[in-house]
């Protein structure tokens, strides 16, 4: 399968809800504003940056502090926060170098402490800080109604799950209501999963199986597994249950197989030719047989689209996606073709949004997107270079035509797009970058697990460096561009001593780090490197005598004037190396704020 492609709208790190959205983020000339779904500019663009509308409101960021703005680009909170976390409707989280506070639009602070997210219920908000803890507060009175020092789920109706893991790893869960009434006390089961379809699944011990209702009453015990990878839980009134064939057959290695209870925990259907099941979703359920086959059946177990086909699961609330001997076919609930196409639609984890099935084309060795009208058939040729999988928010989603940003709504049609090309500017960011300099060793014949760098090292000229030392330059003169969008200037590493130079790295990245003087003139990291838990990110890299690296630094631009430098440690812990200094502009967050990463797969080693 193709990489799954997905617009990124924001360079910020930011917390966003898509729901209820009324106006939508463009930017023109390096500026953001808002449009509304016909593609009307409703709030010029003049910020330095944006986000998305939550409800009524956006965060927006001019002279390094971000507001709160609404619908009709009026403050409700002035800027006064290097970094606000929005996607709540009447609160945000306003964050500072040293403490984040919770606080209501209209300014006041409802909670202080390192809150690192909120997430909002109709009549409850939510606060995690970074110790883990859960503080619940009453969204119409900001009154604090509950405390757990465990992580607390989001509420599925009154109850909440709350999660702890000791220091040996064991985990450690009870059940609460929002009043703070135990339903079922810590240590009751060993595991308790999240509920779902009004049934929350446990484990009762190694071999033991369960669901509990909003009580916290056990229904059933069961030795059939709840808790294999990718469970489900509940859905629609049935749960996927891992099954063990008997034994017997010693030419039968696989003797795992799937099927569905209901919430009497008794088995209502399996089939010991599944090799896995998937819940049902709009009265519909996937399993996969032998040899990659699927079969799709209703609720009642009636096969909707039969193992003829090599079926590709994409249940949406009027399709299903299904691969036939040659391409596609897309049927409606009850399984009647209603298009077939020959199309790759693959590259997506799901081609369907909407009434738009979107397909891939490899043009000149770049991917571009088009799509099939479902209720019309229409077709477009492949003109869009990244789509907007979030999909549809309010009739209209984001994609990029020509290197430029764009609406369509949902016959397909643009409404709004970029103006112009995107010219080559200074980077203007409210957050830490994260290990730009990246290095390639000549020395090392391959690489041990490592990701490589394309970035060789270059024989010195005569008079360039200083004689006898390691060098970093940042070059006022040698102008360049960074990730091909900003300006940028060269910086070189150099060894004009008589020995090879070992450097420690990770994954390729030099210990190299980018500083600028605070506002009392301190030096303070302004990027820094990821933490990785593959043992294999860590080697060495080695500068030959008589070479040098170049890399390319970002200009920044941004409301404070500052120096930078750039500081390299050769290795862990030891001497450190600093280039001159330079002028430049950056953004208050650029001190403090990490944007939060999230892990690309399970082979991504990355935590931050």
């Amino acid at each position: 399968m193709k990489k799954l492609t997905t617009l990124l709208l924001l360079l910020i790190g930011v917390c966003v809800s898509f729901a209820q959205n009324h106006l939508y983020r463009i930017v023109a000339n390096n500026k953001t504003g808002y449009i509304d779904n016909s593609g009307k500019i409703i709030i010029q663009p003049k910020y330095n940056n944006g986000t998305d509308f939550f409800g009524e409101y956006a965060a927006v960021r001019e002279n390094g502090l971000y507001g709160i703005i609404n619908t009709k680009g009026k403050y409700v909170l002035k800027p006064t926060y290097p970094v606000i976390q929005t996607g709540l409707e009447t609160y945000v989280i306003g964050k500072t170098a040293n403490n984040s506070a919770l606080i209501d639009l209209s300014g006041k602070i409802n909670f202080k402490g390192n809150v690192l997210r909120c997430a909002i219920q109709p009549d409850y908000l939510f606060a995690y800080t970074d110790k883990n803890e859960t503080y619940v507060f009453d969204k119409k009175t900001g009154k604090q109604v509950l405390y757990s020092k465990y992580f607390l789920s989001i509420p599925y109706k009154d109850n909440c799950i709350a999660t702890n893991f000791d220091r040996d790893g064991n985990k450690e869960t009870y059940v609460t209501d929002l009043r703070g009434n135990i339903l079922v006390p810590e240590n009751t089961y060993k595991l308790i999963d999240n509920y779902k379809d009004d049934v929350a699944c446990v484990q009762i011990n190694n071999d033991t199986y369960g669901a509990i209702d909003l009580s916290g009453k056990l229904l059933f015990t069961t030795k059939y597994n709840l808790f294999f990878y990718e469970n489900t839980g509940f859905s629609e009134g049935y749960a996927v249950v891992e099954l063990q064939k008997a034994k017997g057959n010693e030419n039968d290695f696989n003797t795992t197989y799937y099927g569905y209870i209901d919430k009497a925990g008794k088995l209502v259907y399996s089939d010991t030719t599944f090799t896995k099941a998937y819940p049902f979703t709009n009265g519909r359920a996937t399993v996969e047989l032998h040899g990659g086959e699927y079969k799709i059946f209703d609720r009642n177990f009636k096969e909707i689209v039969s193992d003829n086909d090599e079926a590709k699961l994409a249940l949406k609330d009027d399709y299903n996606l299904v691969q036939a001997d040659k391409g596609w076919r897309v049927l409606d609930k009850s399984g009647n073709e209603i298009l077939r196409t020959e199309e790759d639609v693959e590259s997506l984890e799901e081609p369907i949004m909407g009434h738009l099935l979107f397909y891939s084309q490899d043009k000149e060795d770049k991917e571009l997107f088009g799509f099939i009208n479902l209720k019309t058939k229409e077709k477009t040729n492949p003109i869009f270079e990244q789509i907007d999988t979030e999909g549809f928010k309010d009739e209209i989603f984001a994609v990029k035509v020509n290197d430029r940003l764009a609406y369509i709504n949902e016959s397909g049609k643009i409404v709004w797009q970029e103006s112009g090309g995107t010219s080559i500017r200074p980077l203007n960011i409210d957050f830490m970058l994260r290990g730009i300099f990246s290095a390639y060793d000549v020395t090392t014949k391959k690489s041990n697990g490592w990701a490589t760098s394309d970035n060789i090292p270059k024989k010195n000229k005569k008079g360039q460096f200083a004689k006898n030392k390691l060098n970093v330059v940042i070059s006022t003169t040698a102008k360049t561009t960074f990730l091909n969008s900003y300006e940028g200037i060269t910086v070189y590493v150099a060894n004009t001593t008589s020995k090879n130079i070992a450097f420690d790295a990770m994954d390729s990245k030099l210990t190299m780090i980018i500083q600028a003087k605070d506002t009392d003139g301190k030096w303070k990291d302004i990027t820094f490197l990821p933490r990785s838990w593959c043992g294999n990110s860590y080697h060495s890299l080695t500068l030959p005598v008589n070479e040098h690296w170049e890399f390319s630094m970002p200009v920044f631009d941004g409301s404070m004037e500052t120096e930078i430098r750039i500081k390299l440690t050769p290795e862990f812990k030891k001497k450190e190396f600093y280039s001159n200094s330079i002028k430049a502009r950056i953004n208050p967050a650029q001190f403090f704020y990490q944007q939060q990463y999230y892990p690309k797969g399970i082979m991504d080693p990355y935590s931050n």
